[in-house]
C-alpha cells in the first residue's frame, strides 16, 4: 500500500470518476462515526446512490431564493457592528439559513461545528459530539428526505461554504484570482486499476489535487450536489456585505499553506463600491 498524490487534471478527474476509489473509513464507537458512516458522502459504491438520491431529495426541499433572502436578512443583522470576524460570519450565517430552509430552526451551530470538527476534520469523537450529533438527529427527525440526509447538508455547508465565501472575499481584497475553497480530497483504492495513466493496488491512498484540476466542487458519483444552494449563499452574502459598506481589512488576513483565508477582520469601508462575487 502506497499514498500516491494525484496532481494530473485528467487523472483527478478520472481518480473521481472511478467507482474503486473510496472515502477512507473511520471506523469507532457512538453516534457520530455512526452518523459519519451512514453520509453518502463517506459511502461505498454499494450503498452510495441510493444515499445520494436522499441526499439530492433534501436539497429539493430547499427555497433556493427564499434562502437567499434569509441571507441577506442574518448578514444585514450584523451590520450595527463596526467590524465583523469573517470567519465567524461565513460559518454562523449559511448554517442557519440552511437549518432554517430545511424547517430546523432550532439547530444549534455549536452542535453543527461539533460533529465536523469529527467527521470533516478528523478530530477524535468526544461525549460532547455525541450528544450534538443525537440532538441534531432527533431535530431532523420528520424531515420527509430523512435525518441523516438533512442534517449531511448542514456538515457539508459549515466549513465547504464558509471556504467559498472566505476565499471570494480574499480575491476581492487581494486582487488575485480566487483560490479552491476545497483544494484536495482522500480516496482508497478498493480495488486494483489503471485510473488515467495511474496504476493503483487495493489499498493505495490517494491524495487528489482537486483544486489543481479545477474540479473544487469534485467529479463523478461524489461531485457536490449542493453546489447551487453554496452559490446562491456565498452571492448573497457578499452582495449584503458590499452594500452595508464592508470589506476585509487586508492587515488581519491570515490565510492557511492553500492560501485560503481562514481569519479576518470585516470593517467598513470606505465607499469603495466595489462588489464582492462568487468565483471572482
Amino acid at each position: 500500500m502506497s499514498e500516491i498524490t494525484v496532481r494530473d487534471p485528467a487523472t483527478v478527474r478520472a481518480v473521481m470518476e472511478w467507482r474503486g476509489a473510496v472515502p477512507p473509513v473511520v471506523d469507532g464507537p457512538g453516534p457520530t462515526l455512526a452518523l459519519r458512516a451512514a453520509m453518502a458522502r463517506f459511502a461505498d459504491a454499494t450503498e452510495h446512490d441510493a444515499r445520494r438520491a436522499e441526499v439530492e431529495a433534501a436539497i429539493a426541499t430547499v427555497d433556493v431564493e427564499g434562502l437567499g433572502e434569509a441571507v441577506r436578512v442574518l448578514t444585514r443583522a450584523r451590520f450595527g457592528e463596526l467590524s465583523l470576524d469573517a470567519n465567524l460570519l461565513a460559518r454562523r450565517v449559511p448554517t442557519q439559513a440552511l437549518a432554517a430552509a430545511l424547517g430546523l430552526d432550532r439547530v444549534d451551530v455549536a452542535d453543527v461545528d461539533a460533529i465536523a470538527a469529527v467527521i470533516g476534520r478528523g478530530s477524535p469523537a468526544t461525549p460532547a459530539a455525541d450528544a450534538a450529533t443525537e440532538r441534531l438527529l432527533a431535530l431532523a427527525a420528520a424531515h420527509p428526505a430523512g435525518a441523516v440526509a438533512a442534517v449531511s447538508l448542514l456538515y457539508q455547508c459549515l466549513d465547504a461554504t464558509a471556504a467559498l465565501l472566505l476565499t471570494t472575499l480574499h480575491a476581492s481584497v487581494s486582487g488575485a484570482p480566487r483560490v479552491a475553497a476545497v483544494p484536495r480530497t482522500r480516496r482508497v483504492a478498493a480495488r486494483e486499476g489503471v485510473v488515467g495513466a495511474l496504476a493503483v493496488s487495493v489499498g493505495d491512498v490517494l491524495v487528489v489535487e482537486l483544486g489543481q484540476a479545477g474540479l473544487e466542487f469534485g467529479a463523478g458519483p461524489h461531485e457536490c450536489p449542493g453546489r447551487a444552494i453554496a452559490d446562491a449563499i456565498v452571492l448573497a452574502m457578499c452582495q449584503e456585505l458590499a452594500t452595508g459598506g464592508y470589506d476585509v481589512d487586508p492587515a488581519t488576513v491570515t490565510t492557511d499553506a492553500d492560501g485560503r483565508l481562514v481569519a479576518a477582520t470585516l470593517s467598513r469601508a470606505d465607499s469603495s463600491g466595489r462588489q464582492l462575487e462568487p468565483g471572482s
